[in-house]
């Protein structure tokens, strides 16, 4: 019987809710609102148990935080990773899925460190900031902050400025 363990894994960041999010949808072919929606169809309700299974393993959020995700109760997530754990318990088809799952996650959120770094190169082009300004500390390129979500910051003066970008595609500079 051969058992699959992804204890070990290569990813050096936590997966983010949102691109575990989109990658249960794209394999389950459902839309986003509908996994986070009220609906307890068996097909939804299966797709939201393996949503929060992946979320609790592959990310450091908690189950209040995977449940606000979801517009759900943390008990909610309690009975879904009960329920994941009893129905599952040693399949190795489900656990090649979530694996599978997961990678699909890690790439969509690889995709995105790299638009966001193409941005922050538009960015620095915008700004006038040059090579020897990031490497000799002045410009810091990326700041971590606690969701795991990377922000191109800015010192000046010893005072951190976050530059961001909205979902529409406009920069927000702070005041």
């Amino acid at each position: 019987m051969q058992i699959i363990v992804d204890k070990n894994r290569e990813y050096t960041k936590p997966l983010s809710l949102a691109s575990i999010c989109q990658a249960v949808c794209e394999h389950y072919d459902i839309r986003e609102h509908e996994l986070r929606g009220v609906r307890r169809h068996k097909r939804l309700v299966h797709a939201r148990h393996i949503f929060c299974h992946l979320s609790y393993e592959y990310t450091n959020s908690t189950m209040s935080r995977i449940g606000h995700f979801l517009k759900r109760d943390h008990t909610t997530i309690i009975h879904a990773l009960k329920k994941i754990d009893n129905s599952y318990q040693g399949d190795v088809d489900f656990q090649e899925m979530c694996v599978s799952i997961a990678k699909e996650a890690h790439e969509i959120d690889e995709a995105k460190r790299q638009e966001l770094a193409r941005e922050v190169e538009k960015l620095h082009e915008v700004l006038g900031v040059g090579q020897l300004e990031r490497e000799s500390g002045f410009y810091e390129e990326v700041n971590q902050d606690n969701r795991g979500t990377d922000r191109p910051t800015q010192r000046l003066s010893g005072r951190v400025c976050e530059i961001r970008k909205t979902d529409k595609g406009d920069w927000v500079y702070p005041q």
